[in-house]
């Protein structure tokens, strides 16, 4: 109390720059349209932490109908909060891992059939599967060991991620093969972004002392 003066513009000063819209809009509501509001919104302590708070207030009006006070309660929820953002991170977490190939991080196959049925309802009806393969990669994981391997297959996903985007789907099937669906393009484009890919794939990878650049890579088309 000795070093803070309570007044609106000051408590704004203190509400978290992403919350402060949200209560300015709120208040400005009460004052104006005597609407009670209720919400949560983050502030920072003088020394800098963030506490999280569930606000209410509910104006109170004379006979004439002027607003002549706000009734309310500040109450800090910061405990319960942070308790719900670490139980969302970890279901997020866990979604995440159940969608995705732990090795490369693309999505898993299973999940690319509704993802194949949107791409065919938004583009114009068609849609090309290309299923990628890298021929020798035994030999890598027989010889070199699977740290090895895995590397090779985290490039080889990096390099075709960039291709990813609302008409292009690309998943990790198992193994050292790949699947990428492509929506909208004709025949000749299809062919085309295949050997791109395949010259890209194609291209050496650094894997400790080794150069491997012996991979072939087979591409199919459906």
């Amino acid at each position: 109390p000795e070093t803070y003066t309570p007044t609106y513009e000051n408590y704004l000063a203190l509400v978290h720059p992403d919350d402060r819209q949200r209560v300015m809009d709120a208040t400005d509501r009460v004052f104006h349209e005597h609407v009670p509001y209720s919400h949560d919104e983050r502030i920072f302590r003088p020394d800098g932490s963030v506490r999280y708070l569930h606000t209410w207030a509910h104006p109170v009006l004379d006979d004439a109908g002027t607003l002549v006070r706000l009734l309310g309660v500040c109450q800090d929820i910061t405990d319960r909060k942070l308790a719900e953002i670490d139980r969302q991170r970890i279901q997020d977490e866990l979604a995440y891992r159940s969608a995705h190939d732990a090795i490369t991080g693309l999505e898993r196959y299973s999940l690319l059939q509704p993802r194949f049925d949107r791409m065919i309802s938004t583009g114009n009806g068609a849609l090309s599967v290309l299923l990628l393969d890298l021929d020798g990669f035994k030999g890598i994981n027989e010889s070199m060991g699977h740290e090895h391997a895995d590397r090779v297959l985290r490039v080889v996903a990096d390099r075709l991620r960039s291709w990813e985007s609302d008409s292009i789907a690309i998943s990790h099937l198992a193994g050292d093969e790949f699947a990428m669906g492509v929506a909208g393009h004709d025949g000749p484009s299809v062919l085309a972004l295949a050997e791109a890919m395949r010259t890209a794939v194609a291209e050496p990878i650094a894997s400790g002392n080794a150069d491997l650049s012996a991979l072939q890579i087979a591409f199919a088309a459906a």
